[in-house]
């Protein structure tokens, strides 16, 4: 027996594109483009892992959907405190010796949370957490690529460490060619 695949199987919709930041700002990296609608089924769990490695988090930028777990591996031969104060990791808050290599925290929330450390004022990292596994982070020359889009309409928003977000209504699939470079803009005072 033939089976018939759903039109929007054969023909799944995709976002590749490349961020811009204005002159003078950090890298292109880091950027996090992701959707944001309402009707979608509840994310899968992941696992993500941030390293602390001579004496930074590794990936300074992490994505995970919400009710996934964070594992967070020491390979310093120090001690750390790892805390967030504010979003999805708020109650985040680790004292990792050397002997302790790994510990685990469970995400129930979405939004964006910084994490710092205690003991090095230099360390930090950012962790976004949202609801669907479309998302994106862009790679060192700005580029990013989120594959098999639901159906539209939805929201693609823009997420940097140090820009503001930025934000994009999607009503159909021709809305997405106008999204192949997201510009980022500069704070305004």
């Amino acid at each position: 027996m033939r089976r018939v695949l759903p039109l929007h199987a054969l023909f799944s919709l995709s976002l590749i594109g490349e961020v811009q930041v204005p002159e003078g700002y950090p890298n292109r990296s880091d950027a996090v483009i992701y959707v944001e609608k309402a009707s979608l089924p509840p994310p899968k769990a992941m696992t993500a892992v941030i390293g602390q490695k001579d004496m930074t988090f590794a990936p300074h930028v992490t994505v995970v959907t919400r009710s996934s777990t964070l594992r967070f591996d020491n390979f310093d031969p120090s001690i750390h405190g790892i805390k967030s104060s504010d979003g999805p990791l708020k109650k985040l808050h680790y004292v990792m010796t050397p002997k302790q290599k790994r510990k685990f925290f469970k995400v129930t929330e979405t939004g964006v949370s910084e994490i710092l450390c205690d003991m090095h004022v230099q360390m930090n990292a950012f962790v976004l957490v949202v609801d669907n596994p479309y998302f994106a982070i862009s790679d060192s020359s700005g580029k990013f690529s989120i594959k098999k889009l639901p159906e539209p309409p939805f929201t693609i928003k823009a997420w940097h460490p140090v820009l503001p977000l930025q934000s994009f209504k999607i009503e159909n699939a021709e809305d997405l060619k106008g999204l192949s470079k997201i510009v980022f803009k500069a704070w305004s005072n």
